[in-house]
């Protein structure tokens, strides 16, 4: 392994990063809707507040809130009212749809592995997300 290659080779590294399913990246997301994704993934349970949310993501309140609402849509996040009042931001396993998925022989024989941007329908339809 050569110095400059991105592998997390001890335990103790591990703890600052953040490990994502293939499929958020094959999904067709928008840049924004992927960013939001990737920080709900960072940060666990989410319960700040759409100001400070779009602050950390750098972008404005309206791209957060309709963002939001697309990825709760897409089936990758839930958002649901506190007891205390606040919104709670949780994202949703897909682990076993990503494993399903890339390690299916018959998706990869059909081309669903590697299907060409301009085609995003048929792939995301084939995932099942």
């Amino acid at each position: 392994m050569s110095k400059d290659e991105q592998r997390i080779t001890q335990e103790r590294y591990v703890r600052w990063a953040t490990m994502i399913p293939n499929l958020y990246d094959d999904l067709g997301l928008s840049v924004h809707e992927f960013r939001l994704l990737i920080h709900y993934c960072r940060v666990g349970n989410c319960w700040e507040s759409v100001s400070r949310t779009a602050e950390i993501c750098r972008m404005n309140r309206e791209t957060v809130i309709r963002c939001r609402k697309s990825l709760e849509s897409k089936g990758l996040i839930r958002v649901s009212l506190s007891r205390y009042g606040t919104l709670s931001v949780v994202v949703l396993d897909i682990w076993k749809k990503n494993f399903d998925y890339y390690s299916s022989r018959t998706s990869r024989k059909e081309g669903m592995g590697v299907v060409p941007k301009t085609d995003r329908t048929s792939r995301k339809e084939g995932m099942g997300v």
